[in-house]
């Protein structure tokens, strides 16, 4: 992890972390979210197999809390966690409910996917 986040800080723009968490998809990686110099929030992910470095502004996208609401209308169990990620190459929210997975289109706000 302390070697994903000196990467990050080094490769994007990312100047403060607040959260750091694993996604383990297909791939893994470690995800970032923070803000830049200016003040912008942004989700970093480091790949794990070869430390490939995406950046997303998340005023791009959906946040967090509106992909946990998203997901709470499908799920009648709780919201453990949200996590950023990757998957089939686009960036993504993942939402574990229960014992499932749910998987949020970043762009979108829609559930693609429920693992």
């Amino acid at each position: 992890m302390a070697q994903a986040r000196k990467i990050a800080l080094s490769h994007s723009s990312i100047a403060t972390i607040e959260t750091e968490s694993f996604f383990h998809g297909k791939e893994a990686y470690l995800s970032f979210i923070g803000k830049d110099q200016e003040g912008q929030e942004l989700a970093v992910l480091v790949a794990q197999a070869d430390d490939a470095v995406y950046t997303y502004p998340l005023k791009e996208g959906v946040g967090s809390k509106e992909a946990a609401s998203v997901v709470k209308e499908k799920s009648q169990d709780a919201i453990d966690r949200v996590t950023f990620g990757r998957f089939k190459g686009k960036p993504i929210w993942e939402v574990k409910a229960g014992s499932s997975y749910y998987v949020v289109d970043f762009k979108t706000g829609k559930v693609t996917g429920v693992f």
